[in-house]
């Protein structure tokens, strides 16, 4: 697979040949690994520091790890470039405890703001308020004092709208996904499914306006390096793309641009071989909002299946000249009747015209049956997963939604794999944080302890998945001779240290193209 996906080595310490000494190499199946020698990006040996000190050229920078472990670099294979770089910038619902504090906050951000400029939210979760709801229009109203209010949930399936807001983003009342006052036939502001989907897309498109797309990226890129992130799936909207491509050789860590777009000719102009992820590309919504599309009702209401938001004739039309075009697909799909619509949509392609390499990818896939996990290994899919969902939000949690039976068997990790699928690990960031060792906690301490990973099936998920989904498992993803220098120094060994303490795990070098882009 080609394209531009290379990485950037800005701020990189060395340059040159770097040797690492002196630390664990736990997934290295060699006894006497002590240190790893890099030059020209790559690997170049394995073995005793003592032995390759000895055989440095002239200049070469050696960083003494003292105990700590070198693990492949970690990656993140579904993240929001644009918008976690807008938590720098945005109001984060996330950091704050009651709606009282949301609205002060969104009030603050009002007045430091100009007259007509977009305040922006991000992982807004009205649920765990005590007040145990979203703001209203008019509260947004008040807060904004005349500026426009977008505030997104935390799934990203549901958003919070002024009156300021819904102008801008050209949001109509009878937009599909747009709530109306039953008494007046006004918007209340809640926009679920679709209309959420699209009136995020204009609002990024706006805040990007203010403070740049160039600005959001480099800020997610230095998050994910500060976290031990060496490679980031960038599932981000055209026109980030076109500013991550001009500058993905500045930034810290790799990028992997997967355009969320329907329109094949300009992902292709691009030069990219990558199109889909969520947004334009989701194929359903969310539980929380009762949009994910399923293949039985939801619990409290015998008449609601969720939403697909395409029909599967356009689906597989676009699916099958993406493929017949030497494209890799990606699409959002939480509900099994989504992940259905995906799989046959696939299926099609491949009888169509056989590629087994394809790795067309489901994202999330947080309900899938048995019979279908069979279907997508046959057609070679690559199952892009986000153990982090199940550490926020535990399986009992959906009982209500889905009732007993649904509910244990959300977020299937270690039946997944059973059933001899690939993982890619991610976070979907900002649903969750561009944390891979949080990843890693979550999918060893599952909250069904059947459906938990051992440490080397979770870490693979986080190194070789993440590669391999990208087509990039020749090159990534694990420590050898020749392979990339992509690596995660952190302070203990994941596989000495119990389950729950794995999340405390602290990055201390992260190494991209055998440089070293942060230092704790």
């Amino acid at each position: 697979m080609t394209g531009p996906d290379r990485a950037g080595s800005d701020g990189a310490e060395a340059a040159g040949a770097l040797l690492l000494a002196g630390g664990r190499f736990p997934t290295v199946e060699r006894p006497g690994v002590d240190a790893v020698r890099i030059e020209d990006e790559r690997i170049v040996a394995l073995g005793d520091a003592v032995a390759l000190r000895a055989e440095l050229p002239p200049g070469a920078t050696v960083v003494d790890l003292a105990d700590a472990t070198v693990l492949p670099g970690l990656g993140d294979a579904h993240v929001h470039m644009t918008a976690t770089g807008f938590l720098e910038h945005a109001v984060d619902g996330g950091e704050v405890a009651d709606l009282a504090t949301l609205l002060a906050t969104v009030a603050a951000q009002a007045r430091a703001r100009p007259p007509s400029a977009l305040v922006l939210g991000l992982r807004t979760e009205p649920d765990r308020f005590p007040e145990g709801r979203a703001p209203t229009r008019e509260e947004l109203n008040a807060a904004g004092g005349g500026r426009p209010v977008y505030l997104r949930h935390v799934t990203g399936h549901a958003s919070y709208a002024n009156d300021a807001a819904l102008a801008l983003l050209d949001l109509h009342p009878g937009s599909e996904g747009v709530t109306l006052d039953p008494a007046t036939g006004a918007p209340t502001g809640l926009l679920i499914g679709p209309s959420t989907q699209e009136a995020t897309h204009r609002a990024y498109a706006a805040f990007s306006r203010q403070i740049g797309y160039e600005s959001a990226l480099r800020a997610a890129a230095e998050r994910a390096a500060r976290h031990g992130c060496t490679t980031v799936h960038a599932l981000d909207d055209l026109d980030a793309v076109r500013t991550l491509l001009a500058i993905e050789d500045d930034l810290p860590v790799r990028t992997v641009a997967y355009p969320q777009t329907f329109d094949l000719d300009a992902v292709r102009a691009l030069g990219l071989r990558r199109i889909g992820g969520c947004h334009a590309c989701a194929l359903d919504g969310d539980v929380d909002v009762r949009t994910a599309a399923m293949l039985a009702p939801y619990a409290d209401d015998p008449t609601d299946y969720g939403s697909l938001y395409h029909h599967d004739d356009s689906l597989r039309g676009f699916v099958l000249a993406a493929h017949r075009a030497g494209m890799q697909t990606a699409f959002h799909a939480v509900g099994d009747r989504a992940v259905e619509q995906a799989l046959t949509a696939i299926e099609a392609a491949q009888a169509a015209e056989a590629r087994p390499n394809a790795r067309h990818r489901i994202e999330h896939a947080q309900w899938i049956g048995a019979e279908q996990r069979a279907r997508a290994r046959a057609a070679g899919v690559v199952l892009s997963v986000q153990p982090a969902f199940n550490r926020t939000w535990p399986h009992e949690g959906y009982v209500p939604v889905v009732g007993p039976e649904r509910a244990a068997q959300v977020d299937p990790l270690a039946s997944l794999l059973r059933a001899g699928l690939p993982l890619a690990g991610g976070s979907d960031s900002t649903v969750t944080e561009l944390r891979p060792l949080v990843g890693l906690h979550a999918a060893v301490t599952h909250s069904r302890p059947e459906e938990r990973l051992s440490v080397s099936e979770a870490l693979r998920a986080f190194t070789h998945g993440v590669a391999y989904a990208a087509h990039h498992d020749g090159r990534r993803g694990r420590i050898a001779e020749g392979l990339d220098a992509d690596l995660t120094v952190v302070d203990r060994d994941p596989f000495r240290v119990p389950p729950n303490e794995l999340a405390d795990l602290r990055p201390l070098l992260t190494v991209v193209r055998g440089g070293i882009v942060y230092r704790a």
